[in-house]
């Protein structure tokens, strides 16, 4: 975190010379929200957009970012775009599924978090994403948290069956 305001310097210094350039807004973005300056951060990003509205990670960053700031309704409609443009891009199916946990709706989040796994089976960011969210997400049931982890368990028991991995239990003292 130290190096932080001096990476928004260097990001600042490229937006003085070149003020449309969407990986410095993208990147000043970040790290404005890094040292919790949500306004200026939020901004970046919009205007990262703004400069080049196909770059679909820059929409992405901005919908991660309104969700961790609780603006829920825009981050849902930036993740419903994205899903629609690109149906294949993982990281739009993971802005997808942590809006839909952030908003209770469970069932929709672990569709997203199935249609990363689907995507790309060997990454495990599906299930992994699926379980962190039921841990962050506060106002869940615990039938909610429940129905959450049994899923994931019975999609990591799948896998291991299916890859015959062994599963090594700790001997007990």
């Amino acid at each position: 975190q130290a190096r932080y305001p001096a990476a928004s310097r260097h990001f600042q210094q490229i937006l003085n010379i070149d003020p449309n350039n969407a990986d410095a807004h993208l990147n000043l973005g970040l790290v404005l929200y890094q040292l919790k300056n949500n306004d200026s951060a939020v901004k970046h990003l919009r205007l990262g957009v703004k400069a080049n509205p196909t770059r679909l990670d820059i929409q992405s960053h901005l919908g991660f970012t309104l969700t961790e700031l609780g603006q829920l309704s825009e981050a849902g409609e930036i993740a419903r775009k994205l899903t629609t443009i690109d149906p294949k891009n993982t990281l739009s199916w993971m802005l997808k599924g942590f809006v839909s946990v952030q908003m209770a709706d469970i069932a929709a989040g672990l569709a997203a978090f199935e249609k990363i796994r689907k995507l790309d089976p060997g990454a495990g960011i599906g299930i992994t994403n699926a379980c962190f969210s039921s841990l962050y997400a506060d106002f869940h049931t615990a039938e909610q948290v429940t129905q959450l982890h049994r899923h994931m368990s019975a999609i990591i028991t799948a896998g291991i069956t299916a890859k015959k991995i062994p599963l090594r239990a700790r001997a007990s003292d």
